[in-house]
């Protein structure tokens, strides 16, 4: 294969992924009154280093525009550039560094480490060593800023009730509207995990059963390729296990119809 060919395949995919980044809406990436939350602490630290967890266009248009020094660390160049093609500062100057979050060191510690939902999409077994790295990163006087999906013990869902949600049509799109309500119906308390793979089959399987619409399930079908296993605490234990190594300096949330499963924790490390 020639090198033209595989460029234009290279191009191709890349072209893909932002394609796919670009149908998820919140709360799988931060909404417009999440990022003015973010935007605080990147004014607070304009020019100063800032790791960010993740290839998330919207915090690094926020790192170019504050003119931090960035570095981002993600498991995949290739993503990390597909998304560059959704930032509105196209020649933003980062530093891309190819690490899993679990074991991943740095020479220099950061001002600013932040991460959207970076510290959900890894396997519960795995979430205290990602918290102990990003305290290591922190300079002693830096914060980490991190949006942690986290649920509640009175938040029961049924079939019943996410076809009702689903048939109430409202200012939300569908996806913002009814994420959080299906996730948690089939959400494993037991082992803490549920990736969204497994959630398109057990939404199939009640489509078989009568209990799901089939409209809704249709459109699920988004997440369906998707087998990363997100972790969901109890805010209780989600902040005990915080607590090992940082103090809460303050919850921010969005406007969102989910704010409350989607705090923005601003953390010091002990």
């Amino acid at each position: 294969m020639d090198k033209e060919t595989l460029m234009s395949q290279e191009i191709g995919w890349t072209e893909k992924v932002a394609k796919e980044w670009r149908r998820y809406r919140p709360p799988s990436r931060p909404s417009l009154t999440e990022v003015r939350c973010y935007e605080h602490w990147f004014r607070r630290c304009k020019g100063k280093r800032v790791l960010i967890l993740g290839s998330t266009p919207e915090l690094r248009d926020l790192a170019a525009k504050y003119r931090m020094e960035t570095t981002v660390c993600d498991w995949s160049e290739g993503v990390f550039s597909a998304l560059k093609i959704l930032m509105k500062h196209k020649d933003a100057r980062e530093t891309f560094v190819k690490q899993d979050w679990r074991t991943m060191q740095f020479q220099n510690q950061f001002d600013l480490i932040v991460g959207d939902c970076a510290t959900t999409v890894v396997p519960f077994a795995d979430l205290d060593a990602v918290l102990r790295n990003i305290a290591q990163g922190l300079d002693p006087g830096g914060v980490a800023v991190q949006r942690i999906w986290t649920r509640y013990k009175d938040q029961q869902y049924t079939p019943k009730s996410i076809a009702s949600a689903f048939a109430t049509k409202g200012r939300a799109h569908w996806y913002t509207r009814m994420l959080f309500p299906v996730f948690l119906y089939y959400y494993s308390a037991e082992k803490e995990s549920l990736s969204g793979q497994e959630l398109y089959e057990k939404l199939r399987k009640d489509l078989e059963n009568g209990t799901m619409p089939e409209k809704l399930v249709r459109l699920f079908s988004l997440v369906k390729n998707h087998k990363t296993q997100n972790n969901v605490l109890l805010r209780k234990d989600l902040e005990a296990l915080l607590g090992k190594y940082f103090i809460i300096l303050e919850r921010m949330h969005g406007r969102d119809n989910f704010w409350t499963n989607a705090p923005i924790y601003v953390l010091k490390k002990k």
